[in-house]
């Protein structure tokens, strides 16, 4: 999230110093933070909602909600999964995509190794 504001900020600061009429860069910028700010919105309540995840080899993915509720889910192009880092996309049936990062070790954890096969398994196929 800090990242993700960091980017809003240094966006907008950008947009400011374009070679443009001032009430144009002005309006752009607020336009760029307003955009930025309501995708980080998005995203907290995404991320407070989920309490866990479970990926099966077809891109399916089942979310399971804080308050117990299963939610059905797919993984989408774009996730990257690294040995200890891992960028999701999920779709959520009836929602829409957002990121999960996640961190994990596939030497100590079999879960994380078995999210690591299955990516590489369906990326392929994106």
């Amino acid at each position: 999230m800090a990242t993700g504001a960091a980017a809003c900020l240094g966006g907008a600061a950008a947009i400011v110093l374009l070679p443009m009429a001032a009430g144009l860069r002005w309006a752009a910028a607020a336009t760029w933070l307003a955009y930025s700010l309501l995708e980080l919105a998005r995203l907290v309540r995404a991320y407070r909602m989920v309490a866990w995840l479970a990926v099966a080899a077809d891109r399916r993915v089942v979310l399971t909600l804080r308050d117990g509720d299963l939610v059905a889910a797919r993984l989408m192009p774009g996730s990257l999964i690294l040995r200890r880092l891992a960028w999701l996309r999920l779709k959520p049936d009836g929602g829409r995509e957002y990121g999960e990062l996640l961190c994990g070790n596939s030497r100590k954890n079999k879960d994380w190794r078995r999210l690591q096969v299955i990516r590489r398994h369906v990326g392929a196929a994106n």
